[in-house]
């Protein structure tokens, strides 16, 4: 139930945050993407802590779904990241001088973030697919998920 409540917690939480859905408008684009980075290490942990339980108990599809699932985040996570930075390149010109450079550190935060995120998932993801085919590869994602979540 951990594992379960630290994925889908932020998740709720950023799309409550963010409706109405507005993704025509950068303005609102922009900051839901970077509130969503900015919760994706806790829905990371709870992805980490599924699979490694999953790991202990031997259930190696529901490991490796749950790698298919890190991965396809991952995917999404760069997309979004390509996103997030083409909408800072447009809003930055739009942003009060004085005010600058604390957009582009809010911006860095959540840009390093995802992109930290983004890696963690298709590491664990990858590992977490490879489990179940052989005793090697059940070692390296039990490792693997140790590091993660070290």
């Amino acid at each position: 139930p951990l594992g379960v409540i630290l994925l889908l917690a932020p998740i709720v939480d950023v799309v409550t945050r963010v409706l109405p859905l507005r993704g025509w408008d950068v303005g609102w684009r922009f900051g839901a993407l970077g509130m969503a980075f900015d919760s994706m290490i806790t829905s990371l942990l709870g992805v980490a802590l599924l699979i490694t339980v999953a790991a202990f108990l031997g259930h190696v599809k529901t490991r490796r779904s749950l790698g298919a699932l890190a991965l396809f985040g991952g995917v999404c996570a760069v997309a979004s990241i390509g996103l997030f930075s083409l909408d800072y390149l447009q809003l930055r010109s739009e942003v009060d001088p004085r005010t600058l450079g604390g957009f582009d550190l809010a911006a860095l935060k959540a840009l390093f973030e995802g992109v930290l995120a983004t890696v963690a998932l298709w590491f664990l993801g990858k590992r977490a697919v490879k489990a179940g085919v052989s005793p090697s590869n059940d070692r390296l994602v039990i490792k693997a998920e140790k590091e993660v979540l070290a």
